[in-house]
C-alpha cells in the first residue's frame, strides 16, 4: 500500500470515530433531556455536568447520562453535588459492592432517613462502609432499609 493511502485511511478512521463519539454525546444529551424534563439553562447545566463526570470515570457517556438524569430526578441535585454523587454511584457499581446501579432504591433510602441525612454523599459512604464491614451488598442493605424503614419509624426508631 502506498504511504498516502495509509494516511488517508488513518484520517478516515479518525473521522468515523469522531462521528461516533458525536452521536454518543447526542444520544446522552437526549437521555438527559427525556429523563429529567429539563430545558434551557437547566438542561445545559446537566449536559455540562455529564461531560464533567464522563472525563473522570471509565463508564460510557450513556451510562453517565442515565445515572446523572436518574439522580437529578430523584434528588433534585444539580452542579457539583450531582456530579459528586453520580461519580460515587458509578464507582460503587464498578467496585463490585453488590450495587446494581438502581438509583431509585438508594434515593428511597435517603427518603426513609429523611432529615437525618445532611449530605447524601456521606450517606453513600456510610452504606459502602456498612457493606464492607458486614459483607452484605449495597442493594440488599438498601432494600432492607426501604422494607423495614416505615415499620421501624412507627415504633419510634
Amino acid at each position: 500500500m502506498r504511504p498516502w493511502r495509509a494516511t488517508v485511511a488513518a484520517v478516515a478512521a479518525i473521522g468515523v470515530a469522531a462521528f461516533k463519539v458525536g452521536l454518543d454525546f447526542e444520544a446522552a444529551n437526549k437521555s438527559i433531556r427525556v429523563g429529567t424534563g429539563a430545558t434551557g439553562e437547566a438542561l445545559e447545566g446537566l449536559k455540562q455536568s455529564a461531560k464533567n463526570v464522563f472525563t473522570g470515570v471509565p463508564e460510557s457517556i450513556g451510562q453517565v447520562s442515565k445515572t446523572l438524569a436518574d439522580l437529578n430526578t430523584a434528588t433534585g441535585l444539580t452542579g457539583q453535588p450531582l456530579e459528586k454523587m453520580t461519580t460515587q454511584m458509578l464507582d460503587l457499581q464498578r467496585l463490585g459492592t453488590g450495587f446494581s446501579g438502581d438509583v431509585m432504591t438508594l434515593t428511597r433510602v435517603f427518603g426513609d432517613w429523611g432529615d437525618a441525612i445532611e449530605d447524601p454523599n456521606e450517606a453513600l459512604d456510610f452504606l459502602f462502609k456498612t457493606s464492607q464491614s458486614t459483607g452484605v451488598g449495597i442493594d440488599e442493605l438498601a432494600g432492607k432499609v426501604v422494607q423495614f424503614g416505615a415499620p421501624l419509624r412507627t415504633v419510634g426508631f
